[in-house]
């Protein structure tokens, strides 16, 4: 996305109840927010601090004090949890006048060292999404046309292209998917707000809405699942609400079960500025096509009305972490908890941990889970406002303990 200075509207957190502060709010549609195509937001990143930590149970002040031999064996012991790898999308070369095409980039986690590079392999494209399998070395990429420049919307149909890692070699094989790629319009390409690929590799899940012609609203959204096995085939639901912002980390989907259940971020409306304020969960062996009707309720944030950002669902399919952000006014910093919910019964479990950081505003998003999510990585984002640069803050979770993992600069989307 384009976020041109003073134009982004600033993070409100409202004031707490009697029990817990509310939601805190993405921030208000405007033209701006629209995410043509993550190159745009890749330049609106330019500048700000990047890095990924691990957490574990408890509350946790973000400190950026440089870590001593105990924190470093810490952080050893936290990254020994998450996968080894990950695949970062980057500007190729940056310029703030005219869109660079995003590359992907395999990364060590814990060292953040740089291991491969690969360019979309035709002229005029660019990445715009990225999710990994569960063997830390298959990931599947989404691509299309670049815009002509900056706040132009990307154009055309979105394709798909997988990315197999050799860790011995060093380099990364990519192959381009023979299924049906995401319809474009003359609007532009459709804006991908979830994509997910099962932790066994056979299936992808992409949400999407049609491009529109202003901002990004509540509308016709759809989640596509494609086989990708020696017989492909696609699946399309669809209905009407919201599922959250197109953008960098689209999330808003998430896979359990041997690849049974696929739980979705929703809302009937965008009453949550960008939230969303329930996770569905898709039968995908329905005949129907209506997310909806062919889904039943998860977990609810309810009284705390919204949920800060995405959600996911636990690989063995008992859990739904939602996060929860809100505002100490004691100390005037803004923080997230993570909500555990049972997903047989859609009750909440508790809150197993609390992540404070700076005052304004959260917008976070689960990029990655264990089975029985002990241990996550998050991405969150925290300041007093877009137009003042936010701090960004991916994190992965696992405890009493984090670990902080450096990304690309100007990151515009990482899985695991």
């Amino acid at each position: 996305m384009t976020v041109e200075d003073g134009s982004a509207p600033r993070l409100r957190m409202p004031a707490p109840d009697a029990d817990s502060a509310r939601i805190g709010r993405r921030p208000g549609r405007s033209g701006l927010l629209r995410v043509a195509a993550p190159i745009a937001a890749a330049a609106a990143l330019a500048g700000l601090a990047a890095g990924i930590a691990a957490i574990r149970a408890g509350s946790v002040p973000v400190r950026d004090d440089k870590p001593g031999p105990t924190a470093v064996r810490q952080a050893g012991r936290v990254l020994a949890g998450v996968p080894r790898y990950f695949v970062a999308l980057t500007p190729e070369n940056f310029s703030p006048y005219h869109p660079s095409p995003l590359v992907a980039v395999v990364r060590a986690t814990a060292s953040g060292k740089t291991l491969a590079t690969i360019r979309v392999p035709r002229h005029g494209y660019t990445f715009a999404a990225v999710t990994g399998a569960a063997d830390d070395l298959t990931y599947v990429l989404a691509a299309h046309r670049m815009p002509s420049r900056f706040g132009i919307p990307a154009m055309g149909p979105v394709s798909f292209y997988t990315l197999r890692f050799n860790p011995e070699r060093h380099s990364a094989l990519l192959t381009r998917l023979a299924i049906p790629g995401l319809p474009g319009s003359p609007l532009g390409s459709p804006l991908i707000t979830g994509i997910a690929l099962s932790p066994d590799g056979t299936r992808l899940a992409v949400a999407y809405q049609p491009a529109t012609a202003s901002a990004q609203t509540a509308g016709r959204q759809s989640i596509r699942v494609y086989t990708l096995t020696k017989s492909p085939a696609v699946r399309t639901w669809s209905s009407d609400g919201w599922m959250g912002f197109a953008g960098g980390y689209p999330s808003s989907v998430s896979w359990a079960r041997g690849d049974e259940v696929l739980a979705f971020d929703w809302s009937a409306s965008d009453d949550c500025q960008g939230g969303t304020s329930s996770v569905r969960l898709l039968n995908l062996s329905s005949s129907g096509g209506s997310l909806i009707a062919d889904s039943t309720l998860g977990a609810s944030a309810g009284r705390y009305r919204c949920f800060a950002g995405d959600s996911v669902i636990t690989t063995d399919g008992k859990t739904i972490i939602g996060l929860i952000a809100g505002l100490d006014h004691r100390s005037n910093l803004g923080y997230v908890r993570f909500a555990e919910y049972s997903a047989s019964t859609h009750r909440l479990i508790g809150f197993k941990r609390q992540h404070y950081g700076l005052p304004g505003g959260w917008l976070a998003y689960i990029l990655w889970s264990d089975a029985t999510g002990h241990a996550l990585i998050v991405h969150a984002t925290t300041g007093p406002g877009l137009s003042l640069l936010p701090l960004i803050f991916p994190a992965a979770i696992a405890g009493d303990r984090s670990a902080r993992i450096q990304l690309p600069a100007m990151t515009a989307g990482a899985a695991w």
